[in-house]
């Protein structure tokens, strides 16, 4: 915390405050899958989970939408915000997530050409893709934005798996008229494109870093709800004669894969930017 700036700080409180939160709301998550549905997936009357996580979620929303309101009126310390450029152990937790993503990825792609799956095998590649890129892409939003440079058209790619893995959720839970049952994943989701989105937009020089600040910590409130909500569903799988879902296991694989890119993009803010050095004179 010394090394920090009195802007900075002020950066890491919502942050923290929005992890927090996302914490929280995970474990009521938790509770809404395990406790707030019948077996057929139908909403049980009078659950107080489905409220509070609504309450939650609208209560960050209203709190994102005045912090965007206030950067363009420039009435918030959030214009100040600025990527700096971060040593590579920041990348410790995106690292962690994307192996975690690559075996979650092998395993899907290994299940769907068991099953002869063509939608399994371009999912599964789609998301070892996006894996892969991951950590230059990471990597390089610390370095100069370049609108030539490849990693920052790469970086699209995984803002295109994070599409698709969005209509597959819809295409899984269509025919559920249960709508709190797959709610929070979805805003999970869209959180996680919206946060890789501007990462892309960041590294082309197109979007402001307080609007990639903006998308980093939704995707930590929302993403973090959904992965320990779902996480929580399979750690109570395996300590109990509960049938560990496939399906539930990957979930939680994606929004930790999420999570820790999150943690890794947070972390480019804290840290001074690169000085330019100086032309060189020319000889006379």
């Amino acid at each position: 915390m010394k090394h920090l700036d009195s802007s900075q700080k002020k950066l890491l409180l919502p942050l923290v405050g929005l992890t927090v939160l996302g914490l929280i709301g995970g474990f009521v998550r938790y509770l809404h899958l395990t406790k707030a549905f019948d077996a057929l997936g139908l909403a049980i009357r009078g659950n107080l989970y489905g409220p509070v996580l609504t309450a939650l979620s609208v209560i960050v929303l209203l709190g994102l939408g005045a912090a965007f309101i206030a950067v363009r009126f420039k009435k918030t310390g959030l214009c100040s915000a600025a990527i700096g450029t971060a040593p590579k152990m920041t990348l410790i937790p995106a690292t962690i997530g994307t192996i975690v993503a690559m075996l979650a990825a092998i395993k899907m792609l290994a299940d769907s050409v068991g099953s002869f799956s063509a939608w399994g095998i371009i999912c599964g590649l789609l998301f070892l893709i996006a894996a892969v890129v991951t950590l230059p892409v990471l990597r390089k939003l610390s370095a100069k934005p370049s609108t030539d440079s490849p990693i920052g058209s790469a970086s699209l790619l995984i803002v295109f798996w994070a599409s698709f893995r969005l209509i597959e959720i819809y295409r899984e839970v269509s025919a559920n008229p249960a709508i709190g049952i797959y709610l929070c994943d979805v805003m999970g989701m869209i959180a996680m494109i919206l946060m890789f989105f501007a990462c892309s937009g960041s590294l082309l020089g197109k979007i402001p870093a307080h609007r990639l600040y903006l998308m980093t910590a939704a995707c930590l409130f929302f993403g973090t709800v959904a992965l320990v909500g779902k996480g929580l569903v399979c750690v109570n799988a395996v300590l109990t004669p509960a049938v560990l879902s496939g399906a539930d296991l990957l979930d939680a694989c994606i929004y930790f894969y999420g999570f820790t890119c999150a943690i890794s993009i947070a972390a480019t803010f804290f840290f001074p930017a690169a000085k330019e050095s100086a032309p060189a004179e020319t000889e006379q």
